[in-house]
C-alpha cells in the first residue's frame, strides 16, 4: 500500500511546484537582470518566495503520503490479523453477512488445534506463533481463494467460509495436518478438530457461527483429529453441560457440596481406625450427581481449589466431634497441587478453625499426582508433613502402579485399589505384588489399607497377605455427618463383621 499511495499523492504537490516555476523563475531573473536596484530586490524576494514554495509543497507532499498510509495501514489492520495475515474475524463477519445474502448455500469450518496450550507451555509463546503462521499458510493452500475466506479469530481458532463442498475441504484441512511442523525449537505433529455448520441450518450469522463452535466442542470430544457437522442434538447437548455447570458453579459458591463418611477398620480386631471423606452432591435441579462427573467438572471449570478448601475445612470439623484417636482422610486432586501456596493455606485454615490436631488429618493423593512435577509435589507434601499431617498414597494398582513412589516418598497410608484386590483372589503374581507392598510399608512404618471389600473371603485373603486395614461395603456404606458422628463413637468396641 506505500509505493501505490507514495505514487498517487507526491504527483500533484510536484505538478503545482513546476508549474508555479516555469511562471516566475523567467520574471525573477529578468528583473535581477534590469540592474536596477527595486528590480533586483523584487527579484531576489520572487526566488525566496519560489523557495518557500518549494519547502512548504514538500512539507504539504510528506504530510499527506504519510496521513494516506497510515489511513490504509489502520484500514488493514482492522480486517486483517496481524500475525498471519489472514482476514481476521471482523472481515469475516462482512462477508459472511454479504455471503449469506448473495448465496443460496454456504459453510462454516470452525478449527482449532488440539493440544496448542501444551506447546505454548513447553516451548513458549513465539513457537507458539511460528505454528501459527504455518497453520495459517496450510489452511491457505487447500482453501480456494475463488470460493472460500480462511480467517482466524484469535488464539488457535481458526474459521473457513466456503462456497464448496465443507466436508471434501476438512478432508484436506485434516490431511494437511498429517505432516510434522518444522519449528525452530522442535519439529512437531499437532492434530486439529473441525466442527461444520452451513446455511441449511440457519442463515442468522451469528447462530450460524455459535452452532459452528458447537460442532467443534462435539468434534474435541472424538480426541483424534475428527471433524463433526452441526446437528440438532449437538445443541441440547451443550444446553445441558450449561446447565450442569451453572448448577455446579451455583453449589459450590454456595456451600453446598455435602461429605460422606466411609470407616476403615482394623482387620484383627474389628474396631474403626478411621474414615475417608467422600463428597457427595444432591441438586435440587439434577438429582444425585456421580462424584467422578462433578469432581471432574470442577477441575474442568476451575473451581477445585475452591470446592478442595471447603471440603477439608467440613472433613476437619465434623473428625474433631469424634473419638481423639481417629483420624479423617480427604482426597486431594492432583491439580490442587498446581497450586501449592493455596493447598497449604487451606490445610492450615482447616485445621485452625477445627482446631482439629494436624495428626489426625489424612491427606490423600493418587500415584497420578506426582508424574509432571515430581520434584514440586515433594516438596509440597514436606510442606505437609511438617504440619503433622499424614499422608496416603490412593488407589495404588490402579494406574502407575510404581513401587518406586514408596521409597521416595515418605507415606503414612498405601491404599491397595479394588481392582487389584480382586485380581489378587486368583492371581498369583498379584498376591506377591502385594507381599511386597505390605513388606516395604512394614519397613516404612507405614499401614496398607484395602479398598472396596464386600465378602469375608476378601476379608481371610487381604489378612492373608499381611494386610490389616480394609473399607469396603462390608464394613459399612459412607453416611452423612451425622450418621457418621455416631459409628465413629463405637470405635471402640469391635465392629462385628456381617
Amino acid at each position: 500500500i506505500g509505493m501505490a499511495t507514495t505514487a498517487k499523492y507526491s504527483a500533484m504537490p510536484r505538478l503545482a511546484n513546476a508549474q508555479i516555476n516555469i511562471l516566475l523563475i523567467p520574471i525573477a531573473f529578468g528583473l535581477a537582470a534590469t540592474g536596477e536596484t527595486f528590480a533586483t530586490i523584487l527579484g531576489m524576494l520572487l526566488i525566496t518566495f519560489l523557495k518557500v514554495m518549494k519547502d512548504t509543497a514538500c512539507r504539504i507532499q510528506d504530510d499527506t503520503i504519510a496521513a494516506r498510509e497510515q489511513a490504509a495501514k489502520a484500514e488493514y489492520m482492522a480486517s486483517y490479523d496481524q500475525l498471519t495475515g489472514l482476514a481476521n474475524r471482523r472481515q469475516f463477519e462482512e462477508a459472511l453477512s454479504a455471503w449469506l445474502k448473495a448465496s443460496d448455500f454456504i459453510s462454516i469450518l470452525y478449527l482449532d488445534l488440539d493440544g496448542f496450550k501444551d506447546v505454548n507451555d513447553a516451548h513458549g509463546h513465539p513457537v507458539g506463533d511460528e505454528l501459527l503462521v504455518q497453520v495459517a499458510g496450510r489452511l491457505k493452500a487447500v482453501a480456494d481463494p475463488e470460493d472460500s475466506l480462511v480467517s482466524r479469530f484469535g488464539g488457535d481458532e481458526f474459521v473457513i467460509l466456503t462456497r464448496s463442498d465443507a466436508v471434501k475441504l476438512a478432508n484436506k484441512c485434516l490431511e494437511a495436518f498429517k505432516t510434522p511442523f518444522d519449528l525452530s525449537a522442535a519439529t512437531l505433529l499437532i492434530e486439529a478438530s473441525i466442527g461444520i455448520n452451513s446455511s441449511a441450518m440457519s442463515k442468522d450469522p451469528v447462530e450460524l457461527l455459535k452452532n459452528g463452535d458447537i460442532a467443534l466442542y462435539s468434534a474435541k470430544k472424538i480426541k483424534h483429529a475428527a471433524y463433526a457437522v452441526f446437528d440438532s442434538a449437538m445443541a441440547e447437548d451443550v444446553e445441558r453441560k450449561l446447565l450442569f455447570q451453572g448448577r455446579l458453579r451455583r453449589a459450590i459458591a454456595n456451600n453446598e457440596i455435602t461429605l460422606h463418611y466411609q470407616p476403615i477398620i482394623d482387620l484383627k480386631s474389628g474396631e474403626i481406625v478411621s474414615a475417608e471423606a467422600l463428597a457427595r452432591w444432591t441438586d435440587d435441579v439434577l438429582g444425585v450427581v456421580q462424584p467422578d462427573i462433578f469432581i471432574a467438572a470442577t477441575e474442568d471449570m476451575g473451581l477445585i481449589d475452591e470446592l478442595g478448601g471447603q471440603l477439608l475445612s467440613k472433613a476437619c470439623l465434623a473428625a474433631v466431634g469424634w473419638d481423639e484417636h481417629l483420624r479423617v482422610a480427604v482426597n486431594v486432586s492432583p491439580l490442587q497441587f498446581r497450586n501449592p501456596k493455596r493447598l497449604i493455606e487451606d490445610i492450615k485454615k482447616a485445621l485452625a478453625l477445627s482446631r482439629l490436631p494436624g495428626c489426625r488429618l489424612c491427606i490423600e493423593i493418587t500415584e497420578g499426582t506426582m508424574i509432571d512435577d515430581f520434584k514440586g509435589v515433594s516438596a509440597t507434601m514436606e510442606e505437609i508433613r511438617a504440619l503433622g499431617v499424614t499422608l496416603a498414597l490412593d488407589d495404588f494398582g490402579s494406574g502407575y502402579c510404581s513401587l518406586a513412589y514408596l521409597n521416595r516418598i515418605p507415606f503414612d497410608k498405601i491404599k491397595i485399589d479394588r481392582s487389584m484386590m480382586t485380581a489378587a483372589i486368583e492371581s498369583k503374581p498379584q498376591q506377591i505384588v502385594i507381599e511386597m507392598v505390605t513388606r516395604i510399608a512394614n519397613e516404612l512404618d507405614a499401614q496398607v489399607v484395602v479398598e472396596g471389600v464386600e465378602n469375608q473371603a476378601e476379608v481371610f485373603k487381604m489378612l492373608s497377605l499381611g494386610v490389616h486395614q480394609a473399607q469396603g461395603y462390608l464394613f459399612g456404606r459412607p453416611a452423612g455427618a451425622n450418621d457418621a458422628r455416631y459409628r465413629m463413637r463405637q470405635a471402640g468396641k469391635p465392629l462385628q463383621v456381617a
